[in-house]
């Protein structure tokens, strides 16, 4: 019997997507408004029997319901490859991934060791409890530096990449098990004293004096 596995999801969230979240924060925005408006200008229910129960439940739960709700839904989307790329500083760093070259990038895409639709997310992000809000709070990082700070010439990681990130993926693997220098470099790669990217890199190839010093770190 011949099993089908479906393909993976490569349609991350449209724009649309994202257009029926925003109408639906605003909506429920101008509902909260519009009900501090009444209750301001008519207080009386709040003054009634169970008026601070109310009043807790329309001013306080239903917006942090929404809030909560909304911001899972963009963290989510916020890992999808499309919305990595939206951004115009990232374009040649996209272009990497359907490259011919051999660059790292470029590899786990086109051989799909990585969800196409989740391709900058595998391997920028941390694999620890908290990663993917400390990933998005470096994204905030970004936007800040691109409206408010000073851009450099040449774009760097803040710290140099962890071993971490890769073995999620790849320790465990019978062919990452099978090569020697992997047990022989176990403890030093553990520490991070020596990286992944010395052998295995350059990551994009974009600025190659770049990666050179992420090899050595």
């Amino acid at each position: 019997m011949i099993v089908e596995i479906p393909p993976p999801d490569l349609h991350p969230p449209t724009r649309g997507d994202t257009m029926e979240w925003i109408a639906s924060a605003i909506g429920v925005t101008a509902i909260v408004v519009a009900i501090l408006v009444v209750l301001l200008l008519r207080p009386q229910p709040l003054l009634a029997p169970g008026g601070v129960a109310l009043g807790t439940l329309l001013l306080i739960v239903l917006p942090g319901a929404a809030f909560l709700f909304g911001g899972a839904h963009h963290l989510e989307q916020s890992q999808s490859t499309e919305f990595c790329l939206s951004c115009h500083v990232m374009e040649a760093y996209g272009a990497t991934l359907e490259s011919d070259e051999d660059i790292l990038a470029a590899s786990h895409y086109r051989q799909r060791t990585i969800p196409r639709d989740q391709a900058c997310y595998a391997c920028h992000t941390r694999y620890t409890m908290y990663g993917d809000l400390y990933a998005k709070a470096l994204g905030l990082r970004h936007l800040w530096v691109n409206y408010l700070g000073e851009i450099p010439d040449t774009l760097q990681l803040y710290e140099p990449y962890s071993n971490r990130e890769c073995m999620y993926c790849h320790e465990g693997a019978d062919s990452y098990e099978a090569a020697d220098v992997h047990q022989r470099f176990a403890e030093e790669m553990e520490r991070d004293e020596r990286s992944c990217l010395s052998c295995h890199g350059p990551a994009h190839g974009i600025y190659e004096d770049v990666d050179d010093e992420e090899e050595e770190s």
